[in-house]
């Protein structure tokens, strides 16, 4: 994998990550809406991944896991996409364009 490869899945790792905690942050404390607790508990989890994995990625590491990363990504841009507000289309957004970047690393470390 080139530097420049893996420097575009760490960004959007990261911009992923930031738009996840984000969205999960509107909504955290908003028990009168049980509709977006699976959005938000996907958001969370998907920031998390999407840290860890760029912190991987920065290391140069082989135990990079670019896969369940565009698999998370692309579960949460679903369930995301399922609400109308700007921040959980911003979110889903973020998540695809995450889930694109790392297929691709995941191709090349294949």
């Amino acid at each position: 994998m080139t530097f420049d490869e893996n420097l575009k899945c760490q960004e959007a790792c990261q911009k992923c990550a930031t738009a996840c905690d984000d969205c999960a942050g509107v909504h955290l404390q908003d028990e009168n809406r049980p509709s977006t607790r699976a959005a938000i508990r996907f958001a969370l989890e998907c920031a998390l991944l999407c840290d860890t994995t760029t912190r991987i990625l920065e290391r140069e590491s082989k135990f990079a896991d670019a896969v369940a990363c565009a698999e998370l990504c692309r579960e949460c841009a679903e369930e995301c996409r399922k609400h109308s507000e700007p921040h959980f289309q911003a979110c889903a957004n973020s998540c695809d364009a995450c889930a694109e970047e790392c297929e691709m690393v995941a191709n090349i470390l294949a």
